[in-house]
């Protein structure tokens, strides 16, 4: 049973750069298009000790100070009528910065893997949104608990950063909290206009993975009601732990299937979730069983490529989406572990341009998403290195959210070599889902 949380958090304050920043309008490329959503992160940190007292000042005026090489992230969305898209205006406008008290302990709070709706509470969520401009691209909370213990909590948009350059985001937030200098980031830059479409536009691929869209993503999907988090969730999370062991023991499985002679860990746990999550919504045998796998993009881009420094969202969606719910509920493992290498394997830098080049022919393009999963692998990324003073967090969470579609794989933080899944699932078919998932 998930513990019940009594947070007494300040009014949001905006914080602005330390300094003057300049001022521009950051291109958005079609693929920034597709993700206009928040992402939720929960850093704990069970710390023994009264002498975190400084944490709530310290990561309050260490934001101020990053928001000088990172001036974008306290910009705003803006959109341009002329050219029907979503942009980034930097105006300085400001990211949001809560400080906060929970009279609990951080050990009172249970197994932290366990998703509880009440850690909502631990994050800033924007307030008296009316319209897409409203909208802060960053915000922060730092709530310390009774027995010095700490969690951050934050909310950022998956256009202004990807996983990569969110993490140093984070990251550096951290090493000016503790003191240090940031100074060699000054090259950072959000450009993106590499992403642009090509002239003329060249599409090489069929892209069924996409759907065309008679707006700008944006507005379509631009909810306020989302960012109400007094309602219940409508589907049940749970955090599924995988050790070392059973990690193992899927890849032997996958290999033994005769589909695959190798495969990493990843695409293992993948054709794993895949089948296990497929059983359990129990589809239409003849519907497709559609999977997207995040992929970064950074070193398939080579004319151009990405400019030195890139901070921003260089994220694709591999697909696949020529598989029915049979064949995964009913083929083995291996041959679920065979589609998911081959759609990580299908992406090209050729692939990345045409699906660009789609949504520009197009009009207005996303990845047909409904009915699939798309999962992403946080626990590749350093997030378990995010320091604001007193070292690395004890646990890395994610808060339930309306996103059931989105499974994330994340760090044990043990150093152990196993991992944990993060997933939705509706709440009567969640049991199956656990059967599914067991080893």
């Amino acid at each position: 049973m998930a513990s019940r949380l009594t947070v007494y958090a300040e009014k949001p304050m905006t914080i602005k750069p330390a300094r003057p920043t300049k001022n521009q309008t950051i291109f958005l490329s079609n693929m920034d298009q597709q993700v206009f959503f928040h992402v939720e992160m929960l850093f704990m940190y069970d710390v023994q000790s009264p002498d975190t007292g400084d944490v709530v000042d310290n990561v309050r005026n260490a934001l101020a100070e990053a928001l000088v090489p990172y001036y974008f992230a306290a910009g705003r969305f803006r959109v341009n009528e002329q050219e029907k898209r979503l942009e980034v205006e930097c105006n300085g406008a400001g990211a949001h910065f809560a400080g906060a008290y929970c009279d609990s302990t951080i050990a009172e709070l249970g197994d932290l893997r366990i998703p509880n709706p009440d850690f909502r509470k631990l994050l800033v969520y924007p307030v008296d949104v009316k319209k897409i401009e409203d909208i802060p691209l960053f915000s922060i909370q730092v709530t310390r608990f009774k027995c010095g213990g700490f969690i951050v909590g934050i909310y950022t948009s998956h256009v202004v950063f990807d996983g990569i350059s969110g993490c140093q985001f984070f990251s550096d937030i951290g090493r000016i909290s503790r003191g240090e200098s940031i100074a060699a980031k000054a090259t950072m830059t959000p450009d993106r206009t590499t992403l642009r479409s090509r002239s003329p536009p060249s599409i090489s691929y069929a892209h069924p993975e996409l759907m065309r869209l008679p707006d700008i993503p944006a507005r379509l999907l631009f909810n306020p009601a989302s960012y109400d988090v007094s309602k219940p969730p409508v589907h049940a999370f749970k955090t599924f732990s995988f050790s070392l062991a059973q990690l193992d023991l899927l890849k032997k499985r996958a290999i033994e299937g005769g589909e695959v002679s190798r495969c990493s860990t990843f695409e293992a746990l993948t054709g794993h979730v895949w089948k296990a999550r497929t059983t359990a919504l129990g589809m239409d045998p003849s519907a497709m069983a559609k999977l997207f796998v995040a992929m970064n993009l950074r070193d398939k881009l080579k004319s151009p490529a990405l400019p030195d420094g890139f901070t921003g969202n260089a994220v694709v969606a591999a697909p696949c989406v020529d598989t029915t719910v049979d064949s995964v509920v009913n083929g083995s493992l291996s041959l679920c572990v065979r589609k998911v290498r081959d759609a990580i394997a299908s992406v090209n830098e050729e692939y990345i341009r045409s699906e660009i080049d789609w949504c520009e022919v197009n009009g207005h393009g996303i990845i047909d998403l409904p009915g699939g999963m798309i999962i992403t692998p946080w626990s590749k990324l350093p997030f378990d290195g995010v320091d604001f003073g007193w070292g690395r967090p004890t646990y890395i969470a994610a808060p339930v959210n309306d996103r059931p579609e989105y499974v994330l794989v994340l760090s044990s933080c043990k150093g152990d070599g196993g991992v944990d899944v993060f997933m939705a699932m509706e709440f009567h078919k969640m049991r199956k889902l656990e059967e599914c998932l067991s080893i």
